[in-house]
This record gives structure tokens, sequence and C-alpha cells, in this order.
């Protein structure tokens, strides 16, 4: 077999590897201080890439899996532009709540109390990830942990497919943690938030739309981004915060997730076919 085609390798060890060399990249080339400013953007590259390896991109998009990549790259453009601008955070969140609403338009809602859910989530989740400069490293400790609570919760949903995109999610993020946690080297800045942040929440609604995973479990998983800001606000010595406050962010958000695949696990059974879309792709 084709070591790229391996599920480990394409969920794994891809995105963590393309995340960890894309910002080794960009730091070395820009220089310690630009090319920490633009490092976070190697989490997008990483992400987007490895999911090539998975998804087919086509346009027009009808299918839900086939508009994952082009959410994907619309995150990651805005971030980029976003950070080549400069934006304040709070711009920065407003800019990335309104990608979002017309993002998770397009992907589709059930209902309009599900649409109303959804975007006022997604406004939480990205506001969570806009967390103070010193607190960078939290927010990527948030993320690698929910979305390896969402990959099983997807994965006891029935959707091999959408658990290998959450757990490349995860991978690509600790990545780039890796450049920020035991000693920050880098920026987690409005490039990483925003991709990470639109990235989560697109997954979580495909898993919400084509899975059996129950929307209280989801509400759940997303309940766990509040680790970011609660961890950042602990008051520590500035000397152990930079490490200690990431630490305190995945407990936290591990506690507020661990529920979340055993819940779905006690949810019946959806409807029709038992196939999964990993091995027979409803949306081909």
């Amino acid at each position: 077999m084709d070591l790229l085609q391996h599920p480990l390798v394409q969920s794994l060890v891809v995105p963590l590897l393309l995340a960890l060399a894309g910002a080794a990249a960009l730091r070395f080339a820009l220089g310690p201080a630009q090319g920490a400013r633009w490092a976070g953007l190697a989490l997008g590259l990483g992400v987007i890439a490895a999911a090539a390896l998975l998804l087919t991109w086509r346009w027009p998009a009808a299918a839900l899996v086939e508009k994952l990549p082009w959410c994907l790259a619309c995150a990651w453009l805005l971030g980029a532009a976003l950070e080549a601008l400069r934006v304040r955070q709070l711009m920065s969140w407003f800019a990335a709540t309104l990608l979002w609403l017309a993002l998770s338009a397009w992907i589709g809602w059930s209902s309009m109390p599900m649409a109303a859910t959804v975007v006022l989530v997604g406004a939480g989740v990205l506001a969570a990830l806009h967390v103070p400069d010193d607190g960078r490293a939290t927010a990527a400790a948030t993320i690698v942990v929910t979305s390896l609570a969402l990959a099983a919760t997807a994965f006891v949903a029935g959707s091999l497919l959408l658990m290998q995109l959450s757990l490349l999610l995860a991978a690509a993020t600790g990545g780039l943690a890796l450049w920020l946690w035991p000693r920050a080297r880098i920026r987690f800045a409005a490039g990483a938030a925003v991709m990470a942040g639109i990235g989560w929440l697109a997954l979580a609604q495909t898993t919400a739309l084509l899975t059996s995973a129950p929307r209280g479990a989801l509400l759940l998983l997303a309940l766990g981004f509040a680790a970011a800001p609660i961890a950042a606000r602990c008051r520590l010595a500035p000397g152990r915060a930079v490490w200690i406050e990431p630490l305190i962010a995945a407990v936290i958000a591990a506690a507020a997730t661990g529920g979340a695949a055993a819940w779905t696990m006690q949810a019946p059974p959806a409807g029709g076919s038992s196939d999964d879309p990993y091995y027979q792709p409803r949306w081909n």
C-alpha cells in the first residue's frame, strides 16, 4: 500500500509535519519578528494540503462533504487577509463570524432553530479563540482537545471520513503548538484562530447533518472552547503561565467534552442506509 494512502498517515503524520515544517519555513524565511507573526498560517496550509488527500475539489460543490475543502480555503484566506491588515481582535472576530454565517448557510441548516444555534455557537467559539497574545498556546491546546473529541464522536456516530478530518485538524494544530509550547516562538494570531475555528465548526455542522450524533453532544463539544479564555485568565507568574496555562486549558476542554462520545453511543442509529460514507461515499 502506498504510504500516503494509509489513514493514520493522512490524518496525523502529514498535517502535523506540514504545519510544523511550514511554521519553521515562514519563521526562518521572514525572520524572528515577521516570521513569528505569519507562522500561524502554516496551520491552514497543513490542513488544506492534508485534506486534499482525502477530499476531491469540485466546483460547483453540491454535496456537504464536497463543500468542506472550499470552507477551509475561505477560512485560510480570511485569516491571511486579517493578518496582513493587522486587524484588531474585535474586528477579526466580527469578520470571522460573518464568514461563518455565510459558510454555515451554504453547508445547510435543517431548521431555523438549528440555524440560530449554529450561528450563535460559531460566534462563541470564534470569540473564545481570539484570546490575548499571552494566551496564544491556550487556544492551540483547546483546539487539539476539542478536535480529538469531535473525531471520537464522529467515529462513534459512524463516519470514519469525518473522524479522519477531525484528527487532521487536531494534528495540524498540534504541529503548530510545538512552536508555542513550552516556550512561545511564534504567535497564534488571526491566521491560525480563524482557520482552526471555522474548520472545526464546519466539521461539527457536517457531523450533525450526516451522522446520528446528537445535537446536544456536539453542543457539549463546543462548550470545550470556553477552556481557552478561562485558562488565559488564570493568575500565574509570567514565567510559569506560558507552559502551565495550555495544560489547564487542555484539562478543562477534556472535562467539558469527555462525555460527548459516550452520549453519542447511547443515541439510536440514523435512519436509512448504514453504509459509511468513508467506504461508499454518498456525496460522490
